[in-house]
């Protein structure tokens, strides 16, 4: 696991920057926040799809219902990036310290969700591993 730990991170480096580009390219061209951050997250989810299934936990071919049980993890992980980050902007104001601090918040909670969540979806060899796709 700890291989796997060291890809997710160098992995999630690179996610970042997709993530940091286009939430700051949106809020200069004059986004809203919210809407910033949810684009800028389905960005970075689409890369570390890709990456994770392939570089990070090397699990080869996916199916469907991977996908499906990926993309429902990317969901709820969004709501709680995206939720960290308005609350943390609402406590500290919309300051450049507001915001990177809100960025941070959001990036940690949702780093380690999909991390567990990602592992047990990419990593599930058996199809009645995968979570209900309802």
């Amino acid at each position: 696991m700890s291989g796997q730990i060291a890809r997710f991170s160098a992995a999630g480096l690179a996610n970042v920057g997709v993530d940091l580009f286009v939430y700051s390219s949106l809020l200069v061209v004059g986004s809203s926040i919210p809407v910033a951050k949810a684009a800028a997250f389905a960005c970075g989810a689409t890369f570390a799809y890709f990456v994770n299934k392939n570089w990070t936990f090397r699990a080869g071919r996916g199916n469907s219902r991977q996908f499906a049980a990926f993309a429902s993890l990317y969901a709820a992980s969004m709501a709680v990036n995206v939720g960290a980050n308005s609350a943390v902007i609402e406590i500290l104001g919309a300051s450049l310290f507001g915001k990177a601090a809100a960025y941070c918040v959001a990036l940690l909670l949702s780093a380690t969700m999909n991390f567990f969540g990602m592992r047990r979806i990419l990593l599930s060899r058996r199809r009645a591993d995968f979570p209900a796709v309802t």
